[in-house]
């Protein structure tokens, strides 16, 4: 899966309130899909421009570095079939018939940098109205470039002049005022911040509303959905592999019993060999002890009257027929 970075504090439940992990989980599940939707986008992008065709099936060997080949092979294929593009079709006349909501005037530059460039400009940290301005005003005047902006920073600088009295010090960005102007954050997008901007403070004035109650645990957090093509790959291929793995162990376990009454029949063979071998030592014992005896009976058999040479070659024979008989015992035995 790949790597998510968010961009707001963790909140550890060791630490956290109660109170506060509902809209921790909320604001989390928020910015990760946010940054997720994002990540496969810029994926897709520099696939495409990279094959010069839009053919998804066309981007198999241009994934990501942070993507599993197998997952991005399974989302090509899921983004040519027909479903996705229908949806992919229908978004962008959505986006067609409401051009409002997409026309700025940051041009390809980020908000982050248009951000650097005012607070250069001005030699102090710009409010967030100030880059609003900026990035939805046409240059060299003071005319927004829709309507739907214009209606946006007057609907929030009215919401902010009610909140704070005069002599009372206003923050840099009221989240709950401008969620109240822009509208709730769309998939994670919050309008008038880009990309490049931290949109914590709103997601998280958002999620504040959503949550459940504060004596609600954070597993009643409501879901929120998102990334639905890759998850549900994910879980599809855990349950593959899963089957897999059971059947990779079953067919391991019958190999096992298979081997153990393979060993089992060995093991009783080399018994019988065993005995086998026992009852020929034994044998051969008795047939060298009776040799034995026959050669004490033939010398002891010896008259002295036979001359002292015969009888030393006599001797010198018998030991060695002995001793012959003996290692022949020995090396056919291994003892």
């Amino acid at each position: 899966f790949p790597h998510v970075t968010l961009t707001h504090p963790v909140v550890s439940e060791k630490t956290a309130r109660r109170s506060d992990l509902p809209r921790a989980r909320a604001v989390w599940e928020i910015t990760a899909q946010t940054n997720l939707r994002k990540s496969m986008w810029e994926a897709r992008d520099k696939a495409m421009k990279t094959t010069g065709n839009r053919d998804p099936m066309a981007w198999v060997d241009y994934g990501p570095v942070w993507l599993r080949r197998d997952y991005w092979e399974s989302l090509c294929a899921r983004w040519a079939a027909g479903p996705w593009q229908q949806r992919s079709q229908t978004a962008i006349r959505n986006r067609a018939t409401q051009p409002e909501k997409n026309v700025h005037t940051s041009g390809s530059v980020s908000y982050a940098t248009h951000s650097q460039k005012l607070h250069h400009d001005l030699e102090l940290a710009p409010t967030f109205r100030e880059l609003f301005d900026r990035t939805h005003k046409r240059k060299g005047t003071d005319d927004y470039v829709t309507d739907s902006a214009r209606t946006i920073a007057e609907t929030y600088d009215r919401t902010m002049a009610e909140r704070y009295t005069e002599g009372t010090p206003q923050p840099d960005l009221d989240a709950d005022a401008w969620v109240k102007a822009a509208g709730v954050p769309r998939k994670g997008r919050v309008y008038g911040f880009g990309d490049s901007l931290d949109t914590h403070r709103v997601l998280s004035s958002y999620a504040s509303s959503i949550a459940p109650p504060a004596h609600a645990s954070s597993s009643s957090a409501p879901p929120v959905s998102g990334g639905e093509d890759i998850r549900g790959i994910i879980r599809e291929e855990l349950r593959t592999e899963l089957q897999t793995q059971r059947e990779e162990l079953q067919t391991q376990r019958v190999e096992l019993q298979t081997q153990q009454v393979e060993l089992q029949t060995q093991r009783v063979e080399l018994q019988a060999q065993q005995v086998e071998i026992e009852t020929q030592r034994v044998q051969l014992q008795t047939q060298f002890s009776d040799m034995l005896q026959q050669f004490i009976s033939i010398m002891q058999g010896v008259r002295p009257t036979q001359p002292a040479a015969q009888l030393q070659t006599m001797t010198r024979q018998g030991q060695q027929t002995i001793q012959q008989i003996y290692v022949d015992f020995c090396i056919h035995y291994a003892i």
